[in-house]
């Protein structure tokens, strides 16, 4: 019988005394100058082509915003000295895309989204919306890509996925 062995990293937390700092659903209280919590690996997020099917009986528009990640060169530091690594700038986008589907356009095998002089991969943090055209104030989303149910991820074919349904 074989058993899974789950493996954590360690992150060091200081803490001035009388600080409460919730992390992971776990609670550090501190007396201790010191806490150690741990916290899951981090995956990479997948990166891939979408596939969009419209099974609504909605013409759509989906509109695509694009993150791109910048990282800030300067570093903070404590009171003493000490630096903790680099932090992200607050996200930003690109020009946002769109395309337009009629009601039931890719319903059953779904239709590749792209954009005309690139490639589109979509990542972690990416913005799908999508809306109804016919006046029914119909919409879904917004969908935060990697981080709320949809899009979903295909492990098989390395696509994200999108289905819209009435």
């Amino acid at each position: 019988m074989t058993s899974a062995v789950k493996t954590h990293k360690f992150r060091h937390i200081f803490l001035r005394t009388g600080m409460t700092i919730v992390l992971g659903g776990v609670t550090l209280a501190s007396r201790a100058a010191i806490a150690t919590a741990a916290i899951e690996p981090e995956r990479p997020s997948p990166s891939g082509m979408l596939r969009v099917s419209n099974r609504s009986e909605h013409p759509i528009r989906l509109a695509l915003r694009l993150k791109v990640a910048k990282l800030q060169n300067s570093k903070y530091s404590d009171k003493y000295g000490n630096k903790y690594g680099e932090t992200l700038a607050q996200p930003s986008y690109e020009t946002p895309a769109h395309w337009d589907f009629f009601a039931g356009e890719g319903s059953d095998r779904g239709l590749l989204v792209g954009l005309p002089n690139r490639s589109l991969n979509l990542t972690k943090g990416d913005i799908v919306v999508a809306f109804a055209q016919d006046g029914s104030q119909r919409y879904w989303g917004p969908f935060i890509v990697g981080e709320v149910s949809g899009p979903t991820w295909n492990e098989t074919t390395q696509e994200w996925k999108l289905i819209l349904e009435n």
